[in-house]
């Protein structure tokens, strides 16, 4: 699995941005920067409250290439695993629109609800196969 601090830049030092508006966190924002540089939209919606989602972490809700996607960053990669190890009991008891998807980076689970392989995709190709959903 790639950790989201890995990504290689596209651009020269200095000439790309290092930050994403609105974007929760800095891993959040480096995977949105990395989502652009292979050529997907991906703009930051909003902020959702930790608490609020089906993690306990706060998500920021990023559209890509459309699609929406809940990016949740949490403080340390011993809180993303703790919280990795409880997807399985939230996938068994929550009932989906669509196929759930759950990627992770370092401090990061990334969760997507959809089929659409232009999201599937670039978030595969950054974050490795999904760890859990179907």
């Amino acid at each position: 699995m790639l950790a989201v601090a890995a990504f290689p830049l596209a651009c020269e030092e200095g000439s790309r941005p290092t930050s994403v508006p609105g974007a929760g966190g800095t891993e959040t924002s480096q995977l949105i920067l990395a989502l652009r540089d292979l050529g997907a939209t991906a703009e930051v919606v909003d902020i959702v409250p930790a608490g609020s989602g089906i993690l306990s972490a706060p998500a920021t809700r990023v559209a890509v290439n459309g699609a929406v996607v809940f990016v949740y960053e949490f403080a340390t990669v011993a809180e993303a695993d703790a919280e990795a190890a409880r997807v399985p009991d939230i996938l068994a008891v929550t009932r989906w629109t669509s196929a759930p998807h759950f990627f992770r980076g370092n401090r990061l689970i990334v969760h997507y609800v959809g089929t659409d392989e232009a999201v599937i995709s670039p978030l595969q190709r950054l974050l490795g196969p999904q760890f859990a959903g179907h």
